[in-house]
């Protein structure tokens, strides 16, 4: 997911995140497996209106990060990087 997102420009409460947690939370207990969520987050500072602006991670654990310098330094063309996990994450 990407909040805010792009491209809408949608930004997910506070309450949204926390239902989401709760969510995905149930559904690992229920599979006895982490469900991961991947955040990626390069529109994180561009936001208009000064609406508040809650990370996934603040609101469930199971919240890995993706981020590119190449929105914010307006060079969106520029595909260079990598994610990468370990085999050993459950």
């Amino acid at each position: 997911m990407n909040s805010p997102a792009n491209p809408t420009g949608r930004v997910y409460t506070r309450a949204q995140l926390d239902a989401l947690a709760e969510v995905l939370d149930e559904a690992s207990d229920r599979i006895d497996r982490r469900i991961w969520l991947l955040s990626d987050e390069p529109y994180q500072r561009i936001r208009f209106d000064d609406i508040p602006s809650t990370k996934p991670a603040a609101t469930y654990p199971g919240t890995k990060i993706d981020y590119g310098d190449g929105k914010v330094l307006l060079a969106p063309g520029q595909r260079l990087g990598y994610f990468a996990l370990s085999p050993s994450i459950r």
